[in-house]
């Protein structure tokens, strides 16, 4: 009788502590999917959904299913989108110019797209810390160089290492 009782009691407190740590965290998602790009932005139990086509993939599914999340879908157009949780700035965009770099100062910076389009003359005082590109794009050498220019701190392909995700 005590053995269930107390294995019961343990997965009741993991449960209570997983629930309470993702109520209390943020995390920003880029999803590794084909034909569309799709960017998720969670905090607490709710995820803002950023994506060009509005369903929401089975990946995403599967992450709210999982973590018990709320899903709030906003849609991509062709413009530039920026947005701010705690002290973190995140752009999302398909062309990137030192311009767009010096108003946004973004610590992470998304490329979507089939073909973004990185400033061939792009200068930048502050480095970004994340550079993330986006499945859909290609890995040129016109866009390599242009990302050695920037001095990025990380580099992500989503293409070829798979999803990312990082606690904001």
């Amino acid at each position: 009788v005590l053995f269930p009782l107390a294995a019961f009691l343990i997965l009741v407190i993991t449960s209570t502590i997983k629930d309470i740590s993702v109520r209390k965290s943020s995390e920003l998602v880029v999803y590794n999917s084909t034909g569309s790009s799709t960017i998720g932005l969670r905090n607490g139990k709710i995820i803002n959904l950023y994506s060009d086509s509005i369903p929401a993939i089975q990946q995403v599914k599967r992450h709210s299913a999982v973590l018990s999340l709320k899903i709030h879908e906003n849609t991509l157009d062709e413009t530039a989108c920026q947005l701010q949780t705690g002290m973190k700035n995140i752009l999302i965009t398909d062309t990137l110019s030192s311009s767009l770099l010096e108003k946004s100062t973004p610590d992470y910076i998304i490329l979507t797209g089939e073909r973004p389009v990185i400033e061939i003359d792009i200068g930048y005082t502050e480095p970004p810390g994340y550079l993330i590109i986006f499945s859909e794009a290609p890995v040129t050498y016109r866009i390599s160089a242009s990302i050695r220019r920037m001095n990025a701190v990380k580099v992500h392909f989503v293409k070829e290492m798979g999803a990312f995700s990082c606690r904001l």
